[in-house]
């Protein structure tokens, strides 16, 4: 029910692994209801794809997704912001049911935030946290580690499930339980 998630490139003899990236489509395949999704660097070609095809179901899950608008670099601007964008683009055309999300926090006077969570839960059955962006750096090129959880009780859904109230929560300005 509890398990570590690596990324590590190939080098001094080792192989290459990739299990945040196989993680992430095993869990976007399996969605039934809703896929969260809180990542600054959302580009990923492979992520894409596999939430478009998701998102083409007549009974696909929702998917929301919590980003960065623009980075605050202008290094990140031409590289992240512009794959970005067109990742969402991508989303977009693809959501021929109304159920894909996307938004950018900010603060009550219009101050862009910066989103650093690397968050994903899918139908509050599969939660992963940890240093992984939704980008091909992340999902080969560097080392990540992160946790997933996929409780098998009641229980440890209802809490995976709490947190995603608070962490929405906490982007709109109220509580878990007013949310």
């Amino acid at each position: 029910p509890v398990a570590i998630a690596r990324t590590e490139p190939a080098a001094a003899g080792r192989a290459e692994v990739r299990e945040n990236e196989a993680l992430h489509l095993d869990a976007i395949r399996n969605a039934k209801r809703l896929i969260y999704m809180e990542n600054q660097y959302f580009t990923s070609p492979v992520l894409a794809e596999a939430l478009a095809a998701r998102l083409g179901e007549a009974d696909g899950p929702e998917i929301v997704l919590v980003s960065t608008r623009a980075s605050p670099s202008w290094f990140d601007r031409i590289t992240m912001d512009t794959a970005r964008s067109e990742v969402l683009f991508r989303l977009e055309q693809a959501d021929c049911h109304n159920r894909f999300f996307a938004f950018t926090p900010h603060t009550r006077e219009g101050a862009r935030i910066i989103v650093h969570a690397k968050v994903s839960i899918c139908d509050d059955a599969v939660l992963r946290i940890g240093s992984t962006n939704l980008n091909n750096r992340s999902f080969g090129f560097d080392t990540e580690c992160d946790i997933a959880a996929e409780p098998e009780d009641a229980e440890g859904q209802e809490a995976i499930r709490r947190f995603r109230q608070r962490t929405i929560g906490h982007w709109i300005g109220v509580s878990g339980e007013a949310f």
